[in-house]
């Protein structure tokens, strides 16, 4: 898969073997109700957002794992710390798509924090935060490049509150 011409495949089909050499996965409309993406061939870019970008983040206990982070945006930065998710490659798994920290009850007990932890086999100190740095991927350098993935981010807002911020955002474009 190296080629943005090439036919759009399910994301949990992208392989950690392929990230080396496409790291940039644009999202396009799927009929199967899986997301679908195709690759991106580019060295840098600004444009993140509807994107997946691939990256080797930081574990608390300093390990490092494949993961595919969506939701930057350089037009949106503070939205964008609210936003942003995280896809982390388990090998016994695959593609384990991280609950957002605002997320309900619910949606935590499918992809929440323990449930990772428990796939992982590591306990919730040993990952988290999770460390995060994709400026050598971008033209322009911005603080929603880089940063942590948190349970409870001492910058979290209310569920309410990210959706109006949401609102302001989508309004100001």
């Amino acid at each position: 898969m190296a080629s943005q011409n090439e036919n759009p495949v399910e994301l949990h089909d992208v392989s950690v073997d392929e990230l080396s050499e496409v790291w940039l996965y644009q999202f396009v409309p799927s009929t199967s109700g899986e997301p679908m993406v195709v690759p991106v061939n580019t060295k840098k870019t600004d444009k993140f957002s509807g994107r997946l970008v691939a990256c080797e983040v930081t574990f608390a206990n300093e390990s490092k794992h494949w993961a595919l982070i969506e939701g930057l945006d350089l037009e949106a930065p503070e939205f964008s710390r609210h936003n942003r998710e995280i896809r982390i490659f388990v090998r016994s798994h695959g593609w384990f798509h991280l609950a957002q920290y605002f997320d309900g009850e619910a949606i935590k007990q499918v992809r929440g924090e323990t449930v990772l932890a428990e796939k992982l086999g590591l306990s919730l100190g040993e990952i988290f935060p999770i460390h995060f740095d994709v400026r050598n991927r971008s033209k322009t350098d911005s603080d929603c490049l880089h940063g942590f993935f948190e349970v409870n981010p001492k910058w979290g807002l209310p569920r309410a509150e990210v959706m109006a911020l949401l609102v302001k955002e989508l309004s100001n474009k």
